[in-house]
């Protein structure tokens, strides 16, 4: 069951709910009594600023508390701009990165801003810019973001920054680069991937999108990855599965087989089925399956469908590879016990730490996750 504060934001989670809708909103809006927590989770979803827009539209600056009001109100607004310096920051980079030939693949946030929410960049939230650089083009960036003053983060060697501008780049589509078993997610070589990738001209600047199949399939995926920790995530895919002809669905389905993701494809439209109602056509359907999945799996995601956080753990289950159990194996292992590298990045906090004493943090950190696992299954 869904508490009335979480039921409301599935509700804003609706980009253009019609006038009676968001009038609705506002009146249930209206009747809650802690709408400091209903703040609080409206930005860690990711959806103050859709909140913000209906209950504008609605005529709530007239009738809700100003506190409350002028708090969502101002988060629009530092939105807003600081995606108008996010921008600004990405097309002085293409207009170098093109000078010379170099080519970026936008992702996520970015990806999203230039694509599904171009009439209004304050409705999607951001904090850094990912970018996907083929890995032979890695060097010579790396060279010319130094020449335009970015300094590359001490932990995270694939963060630059300048100012309040910051850049993540990926040399592997689903971060290989940095857990290396990650690579058997994909049935195919991510080349074939970057060969679908379409054009895209922001005021002038080229840059290039994943196709939209492959924006789809990665963008779960990502979600997966950070825990399905904000329901922006899906807003995200609900739209751009919205403007999907049957052309569209259908290279889905053939993409998801072709990339061995169709498992993942169902996790993806469990959710999106039980959020928002929306359910793939039946050609798409009969390409997945019956549907089936995992007990464990299902219980993680029926989780997220109440609106409740995930474990800790969840990640590396929801991101095995479709088959192969040596290839599964080698996922949950590099992702449990990864390189001294990545230990240094999952605690940051204690540099001083050699190698084996990281391993040591690492094991009772695991150890803390299987007990809070047993309790949660």
């Amino acid at each position: 069951m869904i508490s009335p504060l979480k039921r409301i934001l599935v509700e804003a989670a609706e980009p253009d709910p019609g006038e009676s809708r968001e009038k609705a909103l506002l009146e249930e809006v209206v009747r809650q009594e802690d709408l400091e927590r209903l703040m609080e989770l409206a930005v860690r979803e990711g959806l103050a600023c859709l909140l913000y827009k209906h209950l504008k539209r609605a005529g709530g600056s007239k009738i809700l508390p100003p506190l409350f009001f002028q708090g969502l109100q101002g988060h629009y607004e530092r939105t807003v701009a600081f995606n108008l310096v996010l921008i600004h920051g990405l097309k002085e980079i293409l207009f170098h990165l093109q000078r010379h030939g170099l080519e970026v693949v936008l992702l996520q946030g970015m990806a999203m801003l230039q694509d599904v929410y171009r009439r209004d960049i304050g409705l999607r939230s951001m904090t850094d810019i990912d970018l996907w650089v083929r890995r032979d083009h890695y060097p010579r960036l790396v060279e010319l973001l130094a020449r335009l003053g970015f300094q590359r983060d001490r932990t995270y060697p694939n963060v630059f920054k300048k100012g309040i501008v910051t850049l993540d780049f990926h040399t592997h589509l689903l971060w290989a680069d940095r857990i290396r078993a990650r690579r058997h997610l994909l049935g195919l070589d991510q080349d074939a991937v970057y060969r679908e990738t379409v054009p895209i001209d922001i005021e002038g600047q080229d840059a290039l999108l994943l196709s939209p199949a492959d924006q789809v399939l990665y963008l779960g995926l990502h979600a997966f990855k950070h825990n399905l920790g904000r329901l922006i995530w899906l807003v995200d895919l609900r739209l751009l599965l919205q403007r999907f002809e049957p052309p569209d669905w259908a290279g889905l389905a053939d993409r998801a087989m072709d990339l061995g993701l169709k498992r993942h494809l169902r996790y993806l439209f469990y959710l999106l089925h039980h959020i928002f109602q929306l359910d793939p056509p039946p050609e798409v359907r009969r390409i997945m399956g019956d549907g089936s999945i995992g007990m464990i799996e299902e219980r993680l995601l029926r989780r997220r469908v109440a609106m409740n956080p995930l474990p800790a753990w969840a990640p590396p289950v929801l991101l095995l590879p479709e088959k192969g159990c040596a290839k599964r194996l080698s996922c949950l292992l590099e992702a449990s016990l990864p390189r001294e590298e990545v230990l240094r990045q999952i605690f940051a906090d204690s540099p001083g730490l050699n190698r084996w004493q990281l391993y040591w943090m690492r094991i009772l950190q695991l150890l803390g996750k299987l007990r809070l696992a047993s309790k949660d299954l």
